[in-house]
């Protein structure tokens, strides 16, 4: 996808990747600085409970991190980096590929086979986030099985949950 994204900007014709940069770069720093501060309130709380203030600041940071990228795979996706849609030769809008009537402008269309894509390009953003936070969980675990981080058990079951949940909702989803 970054590199749909990529080929789509373009300056005289030819690809550029500070334009990419520069357009994805603001947000970046702000989730990352989000991110950061709830982390650091975590932690600071911990301190305040006589807790390890390490353990709880990576578990945070880790924590907020997943449900940014729940959020953010949650959204929907615009139909110009879908492989399901096409632009319209008369309008210029985004129709679906096996369209043979533009739904904006009603002229014809001739239709085109959906595209393939691979059998990991296929899945559900939600599959890959489901699969992250059941694996992340299982590390949590085990490092309060381990007595690492003893008091992380409830976390990492936590996690698990809500990565077997993530994973159940995109089984049912289609993209």
């Amino acid at each position: 996808m970054l590199l749909e994204t990529i080929a789509n900007v373009s300056v005289a014709g030819q690809a550029d990747p500070f334009a990419i940069i520069q357009s994805w770069l603001p947000s970046a720093v702000s989730l990352l600085t989000i991110n950061l501060l709830s982390a650091v309130f975590v932690a600071r709380s911990a301190v305040t409970k006589n807790r390890d203030w390490f353990t709880f600041f990576w578990l945070s940071l880790i924590a907020t991190s997943l449900v940014m990228g729940i959020v953010v795979a949650a959204l929907p996706i615009a139909p110009e980096h879908s492989a399901n849609h096409r632009k319209c030769p008369q309008c210029a809008e985004f129709v679906r590929r096996e369209a043979t009537l533009c739904h904006y402008c009603r002229s014809k269309l001739q239709p085109m086979p959906l595209k393939k894509v691979g059998r990991f390009i296929g899945l559900h953003p939600f599959w890959w986030i489901g699969s992250f936070t059941v694996v992340l969980g299982l590390v949590v675990e085990s490092l309060a099985l381990l007595k690492i981080y003893s008091d992380s058990w409830w976390l990492g079951l936590a996690l698990i949950v809500v990565g077997s949940t993530t994973l159940f909702r995109a089984s049912k989803r289609k993209n």
